[in-house]
């Protein structure tokens, strides 16, 4: 009986020793199963580091390639998406930007002004080239602009002299021509870096933007400046009228939840703020707060700088200035050419601290 008591013991013992060992094998594995997740882990954040280093290289790499690009001979050529064709062609960037010049300026504009035009346009043109920048235009992935308001408008010659009065279209070509031609190459730079953004618009409200008040970032040369004098445009100052339920209509597309109707619309829109030249920046809609930016491209107004009021059934918005207000006022260049300044003094208005500086093509 002794016997079988001692090796029932040892028995459990060993069916205990065998359990335990068992335990702390399947523990170790569990214990290693963990490490091996968090070391996955870890290497998934050490991989999200070359990213950010490779990013902030990038952008070192941008920044270099910024000044570069003044430095060193650049392709001459550029890829131009015809929206309405549904092609790419390939232009030399000076015929190229004798295109956009005639296409984004009138061409009876001063010389001065349209020199002013096509170094802004090519400055635009090399900041969006794919082959250096890996910019391009996202509405065809082999092309570096489109022709159209997206990038910047262009129009080849043919069509071009079509479209002015035949005994002016020689004499206004050669016009913008010539202004190409006395600034070929030239492209604006600051602080030794070419400009990436050199926005331009058709006609202020008497002063210019801050790009940080339009656009979602700032650029040290898109600071608000005057430009009086634009009251002489034609779309200076436009007016425009809709019914109470057109408007709110065209509202609830970009906003269903929103809660007003023509019956207590007059009460519910409140301006909240403005921008120092007068565009603005924050409306309140019946329970939604916008901006005039978003405003002006639901309803097609030609500014976010606009008042409301109302007539009979009828909601007014009577806006000053046309375009984004951000950079040149080409009409705000036309002035100062008439007052006799050049291009360069042009250009240094609007582009606050920049310099111009020619590229070299190969």
């Amino acid at each position: 009986m002794r016997k079988v008591i001692v090796s029932f013991k040892l028995k459990d013992i060993l069916v205990g020793f065998i359990i335990f060992n068992l335990f702390i094998i399947i523990l170790s594995v569990t214990i290693m199963g963990k490490n091996k997740g968090n070391d996955s882990k870890v290497v998934q954040k050490n991989e999200s580091v070359p990213k950010v280093e490779s990013k902030s290289t990038n952008s070192k790499d941008e920044k270099n390639e910024k000044k570069e690009i003044l430095k060193n001979k650049i392709d001459s050529k550029v890829n131009i998406y015809l929206s309405k064709d549904k092609k790419v062609v390939q232009l030399d960037i000076e015929d190229y930007i004798i295109g956009v010049v005639s296409a984004e300026m009138p061409a009876n504009f001063g010389e001065e002004a349209l020199k002013a035009q096509a170094v802004a346009a090519r400055t635009y043109t090399v900041a969006h080239l794919k082959s250096i920048f890996k910019g391009g235009c996202n509405l065809n992935q082999n092309a570096d602009l489109c022709d159209t308001v997206h990038c910047q408008a262009y129009i080849n010659k043919e069509k071009r002299l079509n479209s002015w009065p035949k005994s002016q279209r020689l004499e206004l070509y050669k016009k913008v021509e010539q202004a190409v031609k006395d600034t070929k190459g030239e492209v604006l730079s600051y602080n030794d870096e070419l400009v990436m953004n050199p926005y331009y618009f058709a006609v202020s409200s008497g002063n210019t933007e801050n790009s940080e008040d339009v656009f979602a970032k700032g650029a040290p040369y898109l600071k608000s400046v005057e430009s009086p004098g634009e009251e002489i445009a034609p779309k200076f100052k436009k007016e425009f009228s809709f019914s109470k339920n057109e408007f709110i209509n065209s509202m609830k597309t970009k906003f269903p939840n929103l809660k007003i109707d023509s019956n207590n619309i007059e009460q519910n829109i409140q301006i909240i703020s403005r921008s120092n030249a007068g565009s603005i920046s924050q409306i309140k809609i019946g329970n939604t707060v916008t901006t005039g930016k978003v405003v002006r491209s639901i309803m097609g107004l030609t500014s976010s700088n606009f008042k409301v009021s109302f007539q009979g059934n009828h909601i007014k918005f009577s806006c000053k200035g046309y375009g984004h207000g951000v950079g040149m006022s080409q009409w705000g260049a036309s002035v100062m050419a008439k007052e006799g300044k050049k291009y360069n003094e042009i250009l240094n208005h609007y582009y606050s601290g920049t310099s111009i500086t020619k590229l070299k093509y190969k």
